[in-house]
């Protein structure tokens, strides 16, 4: 039985995220530039926000609330490689790496062009190198759930092909 990844989203998110998923594969199509419209708010707005209400009287309530809630619930035990220690020490260790200047330089350069940092550069290739070794590559579908479209043979990326058709269900999904 293969494991399944539950996936949950609203209604006004997601047409916000297929609006502009469209908007930017029609740019890349056409072979224009991207351009989506600036957002009014942005998450750093929210923060703020949220930091000047929510203090005193109403940190309170909450804080109050969220201890109620979590009170009764057993600590999570997590599966690890290594059994916890009967003392926590929360010490921790540093491996200092040098990358050679031409990949470090290529790193800054590839994260200026596409607006990241060398962090999320270096996560995203840990990310593919983790999925490489779960055989991510190996699959048709990189979807766990076989209700999602895999590619059909010979599918090409042309604006208006159409490159999907239902995934048939196999003995392996049950």
């Amino acid at each position: 039985m293969r494991p399944r990844k539950a996936r949950t989203a609203d209604g006004w998110s997601t047409a916000i995220m297929i609006r502009e998923l469209t908007t930017l594969y029609d740019a890349f199509v056409r072979g224009h530039a991207p351009s989506l419209p600036a957002l009014p708010l942005q998450y750093a707005d929210y923060a703020l926000w949220q930091r000047e209400w929510l203090h005193g009287p109403a940190l309170e309530t909450h804080l109050a609330y969220w201890r109620r809630q979590l009170a009764a619930l057993p600590a999570l035990e997590l599966p690890s490689d290594h059994p916890r220690p009967p003392i926590i020490s929360y010490r921790g260790a540093t491996l200092a790496v040098r990358l050679p200047p031409t990949l470090s330089d290529g790193l800054h350069a590839l994260g200026q062009q596409e607006d990241s940092t060398v962090f999320m550069l270096l996560l995203c290739g840990l990310g593919a190198v983790a999925a490489f070794g779960r055989g991510a590559h190996r699959r048709a579908s990189m979807s766990a759930s076989s209700d999602t479209p895999a590619p059909r043979k010979g599918a090409t990326a042309e604006a208006g092909t159409p490159m999907f058709e239902p995934s048939r269900r196999s003995s392996r999904d049950s």
